[in-house]
């Protein structure tokens, strides 16, 4: 069980749902119960690289802006110039979605289990100049 979470941490995103819950019967319980704080500890870490990614980007668009007077109208358009290369996010594996609005941008990443953690939802930057 503990080999399969470890796996789920350095496979490819987003994971599979209820890592820790399957196949655990057989357990005994002191190991069983910790399971769950387990996965949520590996969501915690997805997260937070999540939100490092963001920031890195988030840096780099404004970095363009203040060179170029104005946002890109892709992410793709920060490498190499700005960024070795456009980081994808660690939530789900694809680009965070951007969007240039006006003077501004909006940068956002969906978790893919938002249905099932509300307080992890998505990690949104509004920046409006």
């Amino acid at each position: 069980m503990f080999g399969r979470l470890l796996d789920a941490q350095v496979g490819p995103r987003p994971r599979p749902d209820s890592i820790a819950t399957a196949h655990t019967w057989w357990l005994v319980p002191p190991v069983w119960w910790a399971l769950p704080g387990l996965e949520r500890s590996m969501d915690t870490g997805d997260l937070h690289h999540s939100a490092l990614t963001m920031t890195g980007l988030a840096v780099a668009l404004r970095r363009f802006r203040l060179a170029h007077g104005e946002y890109p109208e892709a992410l793709t358009a920060l490498a190499p110039g700005y960024m070795a290369s456009v980081s994808s996010d660690s939530l789900t594996s694809t680009l965070p979605l951007y969007t240039r609005q006006a003077d501004g941008f909006t940068l956002r990443s969906e978790h893919p289990k938002a249905d099932e953690r509300p307080t992890t939802s998505a990690l949104t930057w509004k920046v409006t100049r």
